[in-house]
């Protein structure tokens, strides 16, 4: 069996020796090949099983290859080693189905350990029809029936991208859980209450496990400590293979273990990785059981690059499900000062009121133009309103089955809404949000990433 391995890397001396590794260690089960520049002709060239890349070196170039990779060729495998990648890079890294992602360490051993075991696996899976993606979803859960409709999702998810579930629950100490704990006793023996915590938070975790690999699906548990927040956004930071978070929430506290609209808002506010939040209803927790169906897919947009970023998600999630894929916009009035001062207002509303929705129009079109695909059905509405109220009440007439859409964790951005409705829609959409962490694109700017 031959495996094709490429290695992009413009210093020789490096990339020779990870290729003379490869060669000793598989011989003639593997082929490697050296490239200098980040060009898609000379890849194709190879037909690679296997890419290896620092994109740090090659700054947009080596981005554009990644996406086209994973556009044009997403059974190939793709191993990125992040030597200087600055945090803007490493974000839309993140949005990328890669296959492993690794920092480079100062020695070379634990890199070629690391990708000895990729090719490994890769090899002994290509007779059974194909290479595997390691990519996990992360699904917090709290005990709770209502966290638990967050799996509905997730499953029909992992089943369109190969993803391995990972359920995690986060225990601390009695303070931390004053929703049910409190008041603690005196006598409380902190120790023994969270070894008590852990073994019960495990054989949770253990029982769902086994419900949900009954389904055929993969599965993985972890036992966390700490506030739930910083726990799971730590969590999906340091798992380099988490690509997306899965949660639940509602709209007032006192459901389950957690107040999971307060957990919700904190994740959302601070992981780069993104997150699709479900509104739980409490009125579903026996009977959400139906799958659900991915029908149409709406993407709030305000004429930004940053609003732009949530695009390439929210279209593989349609083409992936056969959905309809609505881009929208909303014009509120220049009039209403209140939304002039909150900076809710997108960036065509710089005009006369009269020609807002005129711009509007067209750069919807346009951008519609440039995402058509064979497998890909897209409309474009414009209405005027507030935002977060006008996205809910499009995507209730529509029937959306899902919000996609860019977000950030700081304000700043110019004339950047999202931060505020997609905190607004967390607190009073009935319909999932998926959320993605958007980043500003300097060197597009002429600016090193």
């Amino acid at each position: 069996m031959n495996f094709s391995i490429v290695i992009i890397d413009p210093d020789q001396g490096s990339a020779q020796t990870t290729a003379a590794r490869f060669q000793r260690r598989w011989g003639q089960n593997v082929q490697v090949n050296i490239v200098k520049q980040a060009d898609w002709a000379s890849v194709q060239t190879h037909r690679p099983n296997l890419v290896v890349i620092d994109p740090a070196p090659y700054r947009l170039h080596g981005l554009r290859l990644l996406e086209q990779l994973c556009e044009e060729q997403p059974s190939t495998a793709i191993a990125v080693v992040a030597s200087g990648s600055s945090p803007s890079m490493r974000q839309r890294l993140r949005n990328l189905p890669i296959t492993s992602y690794l920092e480079k360490p100062s020695s070379l051993a634990p890199l070629l350990g690391e990708l000895d075991h990729l090719v490994e696996s890769n090899v002994a899976l290509q007779s059974k029809g194909g290479l595997i993606m390691e990519r996990q979803m992360l699904i917090p859960l709290d005990g709770s029936r209502l966290a638990e409709q967050a799996l509905d999702y997730a499953v029909v998810l992992a089943r369109r991208n190969s993803s391995v579930l990972h359920l995690i629950r986060v225990i601390g100490f009695p303070t931390l859980v004053t929703a049910y704990a409190w008041p603690v006793p005196n006598a409380v023996d902190t120790r023994q209450w969270l070894d008590d915590e852990r073994q019960a938070a495990q054989t949770y975790l253990d029982e769902l496990k086994a419900r949900y690999e009954q389904q055929g699906l993969s599965i993985r548990t972890s036992v966390l400590e700490g506030e739930p927040a910083q726990a799971i956004v730590q969590f999906a930071t340091d798992q380099t293979n988490v690509r997306e978070i899965v949660l639940a929430s509602h709209g007032r506290s006192g459901l389950g273990r957690w107040v999971l609209g307060s957990v919700a808002e904190k994740v959302v506010q601070a992981t780069p990785v993104p997150i699709l939040v479900i509104h739980g209803d409490e009125n579903k927790v026996e009977t959400f059981k139906i799958p659900p169906e991915l029908r149409t897919i709406i993407v709030p947009l305000d004429g930004s690059d940053l609003a732009e970023q949530a695009l390439p998600l929210a279209s593989q999630l349609a083409e992936a499900h056969q959905a309809e894929l609505v881009l929208l916009s909303v014009t509120p009035g220049l009039d209403e000062p209140g939304l002039v001062e909150a900076g809710v207002v997108p960036m065509w509303s710089a005009g006369e009121k009269s020609q807002a929705r005129e711009q509007a129009q067209k750069y919807l079109q346009q951008l519609e133009q440039s995402l058509q695909t064979p497998r890909l059905r897209t409309r474009h509405l414009v209405v005027s309103g507030i935002p977060a109220e006008m996205i809910n009440e499009v995507a209730n007439e529509a029937v959306a089955s899902m919000i996609v859409m860019a977000t950030h964790g700081r304000s700043g951005f110019s004339r950047m809404w999202m931060g505020s409705v997609a905190t607004k829609l967390i607190r009073t959409s009935q319909q999932p949000i998926f959320l993605v962490r958007a980043v500003e694109q300097a060197a597009e700017r002429g600016q090193p990433l």
